[in-house]
């Protein structure tokens, strides 16, 4: 669902916890405990943003969190961990890239340690020129890390109007890059088996921190945490219907 000021009353009932912040790293080590995905991580650090209608993945843009001093987090907007994965063993010439996806999605993707590439068959894809399917795993470079992000939807296990959207942080080598054919794009696209996950990155906001015009589950369902098809590429058709939404917002 697109959230904006004609549904954001469907959330009015949520509780709205005070210590949402300094209680978001326990909610999401909790959330992968419980998925037996903790051993999947090296370790974790947490950050802190005071503009969460600015959302950034590069750490760089982020302010550390002293773990001596939590108090810092009582007056931000978003809190987003990196949590860095084991055994990443990237060649030494690749590049980093972003990839956004779903939370029901995370314990696939940890669990099968890839990222599954998007066919006709599992979701939408961009198409050549000729009409063929452009079929591998989209990632987005450091400079348009933003856009990653868009291709996430918020979700809350919790039921308490702290909502979590992810995603991943990745390494990609000079060599599996997905021929386009003419096909004109911002996305890199690579095959599965050329992406390497670094890390996991998940921001956290209370519903009422979430900006207009983004996805949000209005329910979560653990059931659909089952194999999961990749996360897909919005069509130009969609991107232009957001838009125009948020263009009538403005006005």
């Amino acid at each position: 669902m697109l959230l904006n000021k004609d549904t954001r009353w469907l959330f009015d009932h949520l509780p709205q916890s005070p210590m949402w912040a300094q209680d978001a790293e326990q909610r999401i080590r909790w959330f992968l405990y419980e998925r037996n995905l903790m051993d999947k991580f090296s370790g974790n650090d947490v950050y802190f943003v005071h503009d969460a209608s600015h959302p950034v993945a590069d750490a760089s843009q982020l302010r550390l969190v002293d773990a001596v001093d939590a108090s810092q987090l009582s007056d931000c907007d978003a809190v987003t961990l990196r949590f860095t994965l084991k055994h990443t063993a990237a060649p030494s010439d690749s590049v980093r890239a972003w990839h956004g996806t779903h939370l029901h999605h995370v314990k696939d993707i940890l669990t099968s340690g890839r990222l599954r590439d998007s066919t006709p068959e599992t979701g939408r894809t961009l198409h050549r020129r000729d009409g063929t399917a452009i079929c591998g795993v989209y990632l987005h470079g450091d400079s348009l890390s933003h856009k990653a992000l868009g291709y996430a939807s918020w979700a809350s296990p919790w039921a308490d109007g702290v909502f979590c959207k992810c995603y991943f942080e990745v390494r990609y080598g000079p060599g599996g890059r997905v021929p386009l054919r003419g096909r004109r794009t911002d996305q890199l696209i690579y095959a599965q088996d050329a992406v390497t996950l670094t890390a996991l990155w998940v921001s956290v906001q209370p519903i009422r921190n979430i900006p207009n015009g983004e996805r949000v589950y209005t329910c979560w369902n653990a059931q659909d945490e089952t194999v999961a098809a990749p996360n897909t590429v919005a069509s130009e058709h969609e991107s232009q219907i957001r838009l125009k939404r948020k263009r009538a917002e403005a006005q």
